[in-house]
């Protein structure tokens, strides 16, 4: 049915914004947007992606953006999305929308939910209905009254996957109901946010009660919280050891005394906490040494008393607290799985840090951030080398001072080498850190080794008349993409020159940016040497200050411009010429083959892009220069934070399946009891295995999304699509060219047959275009191909992560059928009052029932003070003397006893006392596991010690 009414909004196309009115049509499955010069229209068929934020409405990735400025137009698109959704689940029903296709997060998720429960039944739950539809949803609750609704909205959900608490109110208490909600066996996993949010013990004993009853917590946010009263690392202490915690983030936006948080705010991780975090950040907390050791000692304990001493961390801040570097080894030497690692103003030696990082455990960081700390007094006049660190491509040095700095700077340099087996470039950041004159000498020293840096950022230091020099090796005698630089306020760059550089054959420079520049009149003659030969892809001289004059040089480069091109200034000081290089824009534009587009951030910062309409290259690519994302990194710690439904079902059953086990197998003489049940054994390998597969999931997960591997896998797909669409092109060309000659046979006889030209020759001709039109294709396909790898390795790593947890649930299960209740294990004395003691075995299998074991929900409840639940022993009801304490130690001494059974026959047992089992009211043969008992005559082997 059309939509009666037809809404106004704005909406955004290929970033600019036009004024639709909106009109929802059912009988043709789309959406239509009318206006007065003209219209589109998006049919359900098309849509592939769908994004419901608090203020916009995304579809297929943000091809179009719907802004949502009021509740009225929020209701709109809650009934166009639940059309949309109609509209799969009658094409698709099995698809599982959760999966990447629909992200809903926003209030009106409640009137959606609503409007669907109404079109159904009473008895049909809404969970049946919506189960699989909501990928990411955000609770937001003010009060009791919506709790109802958060309780609903959590059954459609089928899982929480994010939460964010709001406080609205003082009173804490408001909030507490849907924090246990998201921390309540409900949910499958949760990330509780509570940043910004004022945490009082009230709310903290709530996050006590949450952690010790939930096993699915995956992530904890608090960042720049205040603490009233408490401590975050009691509730810490509570943290179910069957619990995943993968993410702590307890930061501080800033280290201004203004905003600073309380230093007790987390004293310690406890055990539980620490053994399985993949991403940790503490930052700007303004923690001392001996706080940080703290902090780290819960990682030192948790690495005790497990075969695999490695740690799970894959990212970890500490910047803004005061570090020791002996801490910092520690966790480099026992973090492999490490890649990027955040030290900004953490009082450390850079040099220091740089030689803690040889170690082979950490070769796999991409990321480090040393911004503000030193480079130390002394200068290194040997020059040694760091480690290889052959995944690092990013580092940061920015406001690092000292003497050493140079020598340090080319080391790193030197380090950081370029090889055929490392492929991996890298970005190196050293602004400000107090380089002059007199360091480029030492730097120039070092600069002409082949490196991997690709792109420098140099500015804020004090480089005078040597900065020529500098330029001149920086742009020949290196491979670099991206350099920034600026000069003293005392020289002059001599920017023609750096044009000359910039135009010759040697030099790979493509985007370049200009700090503060000393003559304004620098600036034109630069700019018109450049459109000489423009080699740039990007140049930014928005610290520069242009003139009126100035307007010419940058039209004349702009109109020479014939490849992708995009240039940043500052056009406060353009008042008069402004409209002149809009004009251009638009005549650029319009009379040419080349597409312009003019974005303007602020007042003193203009970025005018030009593009070739027919280019290979996409337009995000033209706008974005160089980046340093790391999608492998974030896909990892995304995929172990929010694992998928398989894994969390098996991670389920395996950890419940486990707690029943623990609570059958003693806590000691675990080697003497499996002499006598073998199946003892099984289960204690059971338990080390479930203990080993948190770490296991990050080995494999680990491997399987390595950057090497990932690149490896997507050239080789790249090449197989060339390839194939090559060879498809080719068939094409065939295939024309003999549909127009059968089509022609007809009209122009034999005679025109006759002039067929042959298939190869025509190919050859046509292959120079073929072989150009091939050359887009793996840039068209990379941003296919990159996330497609990274989806199937994570996919396959996941199933396969999936299949070991059932395998390890199929031999618990089989344990717990095999091993008795603790309470069904029997303690005898070591040497018997009355040889008739063991005579009978109605005197060994005790009737009397034994203590009820624990619960799983009472065993998991148990504060961490209490004593671990240790075996229940009985004595016969026959012997006089105590129990002895043998069970409680080895020894090797050996008593023998003699019994005498029915036929009179003597079997000697062992001086340790022999555990056995009381007969359960169904299947009394357990005893089996220890040694055979049986009325008939029999010979008992002799049972010793080992």
């Amino acid at each position: 049915m059309d939509s009666e009414n037809f809404p106004k909004c704005e909406v955004e196309f290929e970033g600019k914004l036009y004024q639709y009115h909106l009109r929802l049509r059912d009988e043709q499955k789309c959406l239509e947007l009318l206006s007065r010069k003209g219209g589109k229209v998006f049919y359900f068929q098309n849509i592939f992606r769908i994004e419901f934020n608090d203020n916009d409405f995304r579809l297929n990735d943000g091809q179009c953006i719907f802004r949502i400025p009021t509740d009225a137009e929020k209701k709109y698109f809650c009934m166009v999305l639940t059309e949309i959704l109609k509209y799969w689940r009658e094409l698709c029903p099995q698809y599982n929308y959760r999966d990447e296709s629909v992200s809903v997060s926003s209030d009106a998720i409640y009137e959606l939910i609503k409007n669907e429960h109404c079109d159904r039944s009473a008895e049909e739950s809404p969970a049946e209905a919506w189960k699989n539809y909501f990928k990411d949803s955000r609770l937001k609750n003010v009060n009791f009254v919506t709790l109802e609704e958060d309780l609903q909205m959590s059954e459609a959900n089928g899982q929480i996957q994010y939460l964010k608490l709001f406080t609205t109110s003082k009173f804490l208490s408001h909030s507490a109901p849907v924090l246990m909600l998201a921390a309540s066996s409900r949910s499958a996993y949760t990330v509780i946010d509570l940043s910004g949010e004022k945490i009082d013990e009230e709310l903290l004993n709530v996050l006590q009660v949450s952690f010790k009853i939930n096993k699915s917590l995956r992530g904890l946010t608090v960042t720049n919280s205040q603490f009233e009263g408490g401590s975050l690392s009691e509730p810490l202490k509570f943290l179910s050891q069957f619990s995943l915690l993968r993410l702590l983030d307890v930061s501080n936006k800033s280290k201004t005394e203004k905003d600073k948080h309380d230093e007790h705010a987390l004293k310690s991780l406890g055990t539980n906490a620490a053994r399985n975090l993949v991403d940790f950040r503490i930052s700007n907390q303004n923690l001392t040494s001996d706080a940080i050791s703290h902090l780290i000692s819960d990682f030192r304990i948790s690495l005790e008393n497990v075969p695999v001493k490695t740690l799970s961390l894959i990212c970890l801040c500490l910047s803004g607290n005061t570090v020791n570097i002996g801490d910092l080894e520690f966790l480099l030497s026992n973090s492999p799985y490490l890649r990027q690692l955040q030290l900004d103003e953490c009082q450390l030696d850079v040099f220091q840090v740089m030689r803690a990082l040889e170690t082979a455990k950490c070769q796999k960081l991409e990321l480090l951030s040393m911004k503000g700390n030193e480079f130390g007094d002394k200068a290194l006049s040997d020059g040694k080398t760091f480690g290889a660190l052959e995944s690092l491509t990013f580092l940061n040095l920015s406001c690092c001072q000292g003497k050493g700095a140079a020598t340090t700077i080319g080391s790193i340099w030197t380090a950081l080498k370029d090889t055929q087996t490392v492929q991996r470039h890298c970005r190196l950041i050293i602004k400000e850190c107090g380089l002059s004159d007199g360091d480029v000498k030492s730097l120039i020293r070092y600069l002409p080794n082949p490196s991997r840096i690709r792109s420098l950022d140099i500015g804020g230091n004090h480089f005078g008349d040597e900065t020529s020099s500098l330029l001149e090796v920086l742009l020949q005698k290196t491979k670099l993409h991206d350099l920034s630089i600026g000069t003293d306020k005392k020289s002059r760059l001599q920017l023609s020159k750096v044009a000359e550089l910039l135009q010759r054959k040697e030099c790979t420079l493509k985007r370049l940016k200009l700090g503060k520049v000393t003559s304004t009149d620098e600036i034109a003659p630069f700019l018109s040497k450049l459109a000489e030969k423009n080699p740039l892809e990007s140049l930014d001289i928005s610290e520069c200050t242009l003139k009126e004059a100035d307007t010419s040089s940058i039209l004349q480069l702009l109109w020479s411009t014939e490849e992708i091109f995009m240039l940043t200034f500052n056009p406060s000081h353009l008042k008069q010429t402004l409209p002149q290089i809009e004009n251009f824009i638009d005549r650029k534009s319009e009379l040419s083959t080349f597409c312009v587009d003019r974005s303007c951030k602020d007042a003193n910062r203009m970025t005018i892009t030009i593009w070739k309409s027919d280019g290979v290259t996409a337009r995000k690519d033209v706008r974005r220069g160089y980046i340093n994302s790391f999608p492998e990194s974030k896909r990892l710690i995304g995929e172990l934070v929010n694992p998928p439904s398989d894994v969390l079902v098996a991670q389920e059953k395996l950890s419940s399946s486990i707690a029943r086990l623990q609570l059958r197998i003693p806590a000691e003489q675990l080697s003497y009891l499996s002499i006598h049940l073998p199946d003892v054994d099984i289960a204690k390998n059971a338990i080390e295995e479930y203990r080993n597969t948190p770490s296991l999931h990050v080995e494999l997960l680990d491997s399987a999304l390595d950057p090497t591997a990932v690149a490896k896998a997507q050239k080789a797909v790249l090449n197989k699509l060339a390839d194939a669409l090559q060879a498809a092109l080719v068939e094409t060309v065939k295939n024309t060219m003999e549909s127009i000659f059968s089509n022609l046979k007809p009209a122009h006889g034999k005679e025109f047959c006759s002039v067929h030209p042959r298939a190869e020759e025509l190919i050859q001709k046509v292959q120079p275009l073929i072989d150009s039109a091939c050359a887009s294709i793996p840039t068209l396909l990379d941003q296919i191909v990159m996330p497609m790898v990274l989806s199937v390795n994570a996919k396959l790593v996941q199933q396969m992560y999936t299949y070991m947890l059932e395998a390890i649930t199929t031999d618990v299960q089989n344990c717990l059928k095999k091993v008795p209740e603790r309470s069904q294990l029997v303690c005898r004395s070591t040497v018997p009052s009355n040889p008739d003691e063991y005579a009978q075995v109605s005197n060994v299998l005790d009737p009397k029932p034994g203590p009820a074991s624990p619960t799983i929900e009472e065993s998991l409840l148990t504060s961490p003070k209490e004593a671990p639940l240790s075996t229940v022993f009985k004595k016969t009801s026959t012997s006089s003397s105590s129990p002895t304490n043998v069970l409680l130690r080895e020894t090797s001494s050996s008593v023998e006893a003699t019994r005498v059974t029915d036929r009179g026959k003597i079997a000697k047992i062992p001086s340790r006392p022999l555990p056995l089992v009381s007969p359960a009211p169904v299947s009394p043969p357990v005893l089996s596991g220890c040694v055979e008992l049986t009325n008939s005559g029999t010979n008992y082997d002799d049972e010793r010690s080992p």
